[in-house]
């Protein structure tokens, strides 16, 4: 997933950016590695319907088939596109996949993918 947080607005901000890099001893951990592993698997049981699952294949599949795009998603792109929409089925408290929930992060998992 590809995300875009722009530019810091001023140059302090620059300046804050640039002198805080390297300072990793102060991070502090906010989820156990076996809360990590936990949330994991409850993400990956998200039910995703075969009809959904051929929603995103054409999806991806459509990326390769246009005179426009260069070159298309692979199918890393597939594989991608069903798991962030597991991931956000389970954000909203649902046992299963709907279409919105490829539809609201496909730019975001396909646009660096395709040339």
């Amino acid at each position: 997933m590809k995300l875009s947080i722009g530019y810091p607005d001023t140059l302090a901000d620059e300046l804050k950016v640039a002198l805080s890099q390297n300072k990793t001893s102060t991070l502090q951990a906010f989820v156990k590695q076996s809360e990590l592993i936990d949330l994991r698997e409850k993400v990956g049981a998200v039910h995703i319907d075969e009809t959904i699952s051929r929603y995103i294949g054409e999806l991806v599949r459509k990326t390769r088939n246009d005179e426009r795009i260069l070159l298309g998603a692979s199918p890393r792109g597939t594989i991608a596109l069903h798991h962030v929409a597991q991931a956000e089925a389970f954000l909203q408290d649902r046992a299963y996949v709907i279409p919105e929930d490829v539809i609201v992060h496909v730019t975001e998992i396909l646009a660096h993918r395709i040339l």
